[in-house]
């Protein structure tokens, strides 16, 4: 028991850092459309879309990074599963 509660706390830690990764850029983008209601001299440069479509390095990055961060939680989870595994 005390390993299942070590696991889910674990995969809790990762959850908690998606979660306010999301939100923060969720709130990023909305604040910048926000802001591009504003009239033109008193708002800040918004985002390029140029400098974000058809980057090779960013689609890779955003790619491997959620792959790792799965592998990273399976492998203390299939060692959990292993060794609650009953044997016959």
């Amino acid at each position: 028991m005390e390993a299942i509660v070590e696991v889910h706390a674990y995969i809790m830690f990762f959850l908690v850092a998606i979660v306010m990764f999301v939100f923060t850029a969720l709130a990023c983008v909305v604040y910048d459309f926000w802001w591009k209601d504003e009239p033109e001299e008193t708002r800040r440069d918004s985002l390029v879309a140029s400098k974000v479509v058809h980057c090779t390095w960013l689609e890779a990055v955003w790619t491997l990074i959620p792959v790792g961060v799965l592998v990273v939680i399976a492998v203390p989870s299939f060692a959990l599963l292993y060794s609650m595994e009953e044997k016959i």
